[in-house]
Formats: C-alpha cells, structure tokens, sequence
C-alpha cells in the first residue's frame, strides 16, 4: 500500500490501475536487507564464479535501479512504487521485529555440533559455517538439510539421509541430530 501511495503523490494525475504485489515484495526484500544484512546470496546470472554478496549489497542494488528505471520511460512499471516498497520495507523492519509474538512460535535451533566431524570437504565446512551463522530455526534446517545432501557417511562412503532428527546411511551407521 505504501508503494502505492507513493506512486498516486508523484504522478498524480495518472489514471493507471496499479496490480500485482511487486512492492509488498519488495518491502520484505527491504526488511530482510535491514535484518539480516551480512546474509550471503547468490545472485542466479550466468556469469562463471558468482561469488555469495551480503544481501545488503543486493538490496541497495535494486533500489538504486529501481530510482534509476523510475526516471525512464521503461514499459508500464510503476517503478516509484517498488523503490518506495523497498525503503519502506528497510524502515520499519526493526519496529515489526519488536512486535511480541504469541507463545509457541518461536523455534528452537538445531545443532551443528553432530556434524563437524562430516564436514570433510571445502564446501561442506562453508555450508556448515552458513549453518551455524543462521538464526532461525527454518533456515538453519535448510542449511543442514543442504549439508547432509553433500555429506557421506564415515563407514561406508554412502550418501546419508536426514530422518527423525537423525543421520542414517545403508550401512546401518547413524547419529542423533
């Protein structure tokens, strides 16, 4: 709504019927960007060696493109709308985050301490440590999950499975999680 506002201040006597939810996106993309600046990203450009950027970065990006693309005459896009969104979503991301939440909807982290020992490569030892930074429950699980996906069991070598809180392989080899 508030990209929409927005949009009706600066060009006020346009008769456009704004639809989608592009700048309800855009407020969360800009939310995540003032919550979790540091979080690494990997952008999907077919450009070889695309290191992981602090989203912070990312999300400065965009808005700097979207203020650029609102001075263009670009297709149909209320382009004011999204960079609004994106602001709006960085400036009170840390009043929402305030905001008590009913009893129960809070997460508890898994722990990474059972998986040191597996992490024998490069990429699993990065995924682990992205693991370990992550803060709330679900990403933390996606994390893990991505890490057993690379992960082989010490006996047999085999690929491991994630079941129950547990790490299985075919050999009969497990861990609690």
């Amino acid at each position: 709504m508030f990209g929409a506002l927005v949009f009706r201040l600066l060009n006020g006597d346009a008769t456009a019927l704004l639809v989608g939810a592009s700048a309800g996106i855009l407020s969360i993309f800009g939310a995540y960007g003032r919550i979790y600046p540091r979080d690494r990203v990997t952008l999907f450009l077919p450009l070889p060696g695309m290191p992981a950027v602090p989203v912070i970065y990312i999300v400065i990006g965009f808005l700097l493109l979207q203020l650029l693309l609102s001075f263009s005459a670009i297709g149909n896009v209320a382009w004011e709308a999204h960079a609004a969104a994106i602001a709006f979503g960085f400036a009170v991301a840390p009043a929402v985050m305030r905001i008590p939440l009913p009893e129960g909807r809070t997460r508890k982290l898994a722990s990474v301490e059972p998986l040191r020992d597996l992490a024998t490569t490069s990429e699993l030892r990065t995924i682990l440590e992205e693991a370990e930074r992550a803060d709330i429950g679900e990403t933390r699980d996606a994390w893990i999950d991505k890490f057993v996906k690379g992960a082989r069991c010490p006996q047999c070598g085999q690929p491991l499975r994630r079941t129950f809180g547990r790490l299985r392989s075919d050999c009969g080899w497990s861990r609690s999680l």
